[in-house]
């Protein structure tokens, strides 16, 4: 997804080395992603414009909320690509202790675990946006036909007015530059995507560090018996802690933006109408829950060390035991939204069931003949 949408401009991604990391601003990504944030702004400003001049509806209102969170979703992408350099070398500084022993690899990659999770979004994403254009091309069909412009109207010109009506609306038609719109959208319809994939791909490798260390502490947990094997251990989860809240300072605006992007669109009549809307759920609720199961493992996994220290017997327990038990307990170790909530699975309940309410009251309010 990295090398196909220019909405993470860093070099090297691909590397095992973080410091073949390189953020530049006069590179061709960097570029093409300056000129999608510029015509994403227009349009969104061309959006308030045509909501302003007609009837303010569920269908403008969503126009306008895609444009505005996707633009604000990549502008937070674009900052974060300027301090990912950083963020990788402080991170691989931390995570270092747990590359060799007595720390055991996973038995499974965090890495396939990412790349499936990741190929999975992609895919429904893509399949979202085909049906997208073969629903406007079904509409725009059906709207020739029922409005008898048959011989009135070119086909494609009719079609994109009718996509792009904020546009159209202020400057005439050509075709030179709608492969530009066409791009921008296609980069825009991933850019949540891509928030949630980058959220989910941070939290599992944080866990994995986590589990990691309850592993050894599982498998050492008679056989630690020392004050400074206990320390060095403690260390060890504070060198996690720091890094959880290192990536919360870089994250959590994505975080607040990621749940609170909850775009609908409300079904029409026609039969593809009706399974893109459909796609486009499923799409959403996929990648609101994953997201959401994936950051709450942080929290869950730091937690699970805690309850494996209160099995330890009384004969080798000593006070840096419980100065362990209690740096775990009075910290919270978790990705939040701007410090207004934490990502933990309670949430997950209590994200549900504001969604549920919220879409009840939403259908309310939609009148019965469109639903």
């Amino acid at each position: 997804m990295h090398s196909i949408v220019p909405i993470f401009p860093v070099s090297g991604i691909m590397s095992h080395s973080p410091e073949s990391l390189k953020y530049n601003r006069r590179s061709l990504v960097n570029i093409a992603n300056t000129i999608i944030i510029f015509v994403g702004l227009v349009d969104t400003v061309l959006t308030i414009r045509l909501v302003i001049r007609n009837e303010m509806t569920l269908s403008s209102i969503t126009a306008f909320a895609f444009f505005f969170v996707t633009v604000i979703g990549t502008l937070l992408l674009r900052n974060l690509a300027q301090k990912w350099p950083k963020l990788m070398l402080y991170w691989y500084k931390k995570e270092e202790i747990f590359l060799g022993y007595p720390y055991r690899t996973p038995k499974t990659s965090p890495t396939l675990i990412i790349t499936v999770i990741s190929v999975i979004i992609f895919l429904m994403v893509s399949a979202e946006h085909i049906f997208y254009y073969l629903n406007i091309y079904y509409e725009t069909e059906l709207n020739i036909a029922t409005c008898n412009l048959t011989h009135k109207v070119n086909f494609w010109e009719h079609l994109f007015h009718r996509e792009r009506a904020q546009v159209f609306d202020v400057v005439p038609f050509s075709f030179w530059y709608l492969p530009l719109f066409q791009i921008e959208n296609f980069a825009f319809s991933f850019s949540g995507s891509y928030v949630d994939i980058m959220l989910i791909s941070l939290s599992l490798g944080i866990s994995t560090r986590f589990w990691q260390l309850y592993d050894r502490l599982n498998k050492d947990l008679i056989s630690v018996r020392t004050e400074n094997e206990w320390l060095c251990i403690r260390n060890h989860y504070g060198a996690l802690a720091d890094l959880v809240h290192k990536v919360n300072e870089h994250v959590s605006y994505l975080v607040l933006l990621s749940c609170s992007n909850n775009l609908i669109s409300t079904p029409r009549l026609t039969v593809v109408s009706h399974i893109h809307f459909y796609i486009v759920l499923s799409v959403l609720i996929a990648r609101t829950f994953t997201m959401l199961f994936a950051t709450s493992t942080i929290n869950d996994s730091s937690k699970s060390i805690a309850n494996l220290l209160r099995r330890v017997p009384n004969n080798i327990w000593n006070i840096e035991v419980q100065r362990f038990i209690d740096q775990i307990e009075s910290q919270t170790i978790a990705l939040n939204g701007k410090s207004l909530f934490t990502l933990t699975r309670k949430l997950i309940l209590a994200f549900a069931g504001t969604i549920v309410t919220f879409e009840i009251a939403l259908l309310d309010k939609v009148p019965k003949e469109t639903m």
